[in-house]
């Protein structure tokens, strides 16, 4: 059930993926740069990963 679930869900996505790659570009738009991006790089610690990685 879950697996079907998934595979629908990536065949929806597949379906719309250009659509938004044409929409948003490569730098997305400034709703998810400033509001989505940085929440999400907060969460996931990324600035301390890109620390971590140059050191």
């Amino acid at each position: 059930m879950f697996e079907e679930i998934v595979l629908e869900s990536k065949k929806a996505w597949e379906k719309n993926a250009d659509f938004w790659d044409e929409r948003m570009g490569d730098n997305s738009n400034r709703f998810h740069c400033r509001i989505v991006r940085s929440s999400v790089e907060e969460l996931l610690e990324v600035n301390k990963i890109v620390r971590a990685r140059k050191v």
